[in-house]
């Protein structure tokens, strides 16, 4: 990376993890996320809607960073990287018809000894930027189903 390019980077740009679509595209803006990861409607690309506002949260604001601080709220997370964040993943937990759930943003994550995914999307018309505490809550409750991963010491 050149000086020029150091000068002009914002320090939420070290703490926001790389964000692609499915495909492995990068995404570094709101209009490469809908050229490359659009929503299922149209209808939600508008200014003050969810999947614009999300967006641009995510690309241009401070999500990660919030989200990275509510999930270290808990001790069961403390050291927790967000890795990188997929746009419009779809995913199959199992067989029950309806097809594939689709992820706003899947967030692959590490903590010390171990990596966890979580799932991000936006509950009303107007984007929230960092998921709820009762998010954070079923995540560590997940962890201490599952055991904390091999090797770690947190």
């Amino acid at each position: 990376m050149d000086d020029e390019t150091k000068d002009s980077r914002r320090p939420e740009d070290d703490e926001r993890p790389p964000i692609e679509n499915s495909a492995g595209e990068p995404i570094e803006t709101p209009e490469q996320w809908r050229d490359r990861a659009a929503p299922a409607s149209p209808l939600h690309w508008k200014e003050d809607r969810s999947a614009l506002e999300f967006a641009r949260a995510w690309t241009e604001g401070d999500a990660a960073s919030r989200l990275r601080a509510l999930l270290q709220t808990h001790s069961e997370l403390a050291g927790v990287h967000l890795d990188r964040a997929i746009a419009e993943r779809k995913t199959r937990f199992d067989d029950i018809g309806g097809g594939p759930r689709n992820h706003d943003l899947l967030i692959p994550a590490s903590l010390p000894g171990g990596a966890w995914s979580s799932a991000s999307r936006p509950r009303s018309t107007r984007a929230s930027t960092a998921s709820s505490p009762t998010t954070a809550r079923r995540l560590c409750a997940v962890i201490r189903a599952r055991g904390r991963p091999s090797g770690s010491t947190a």
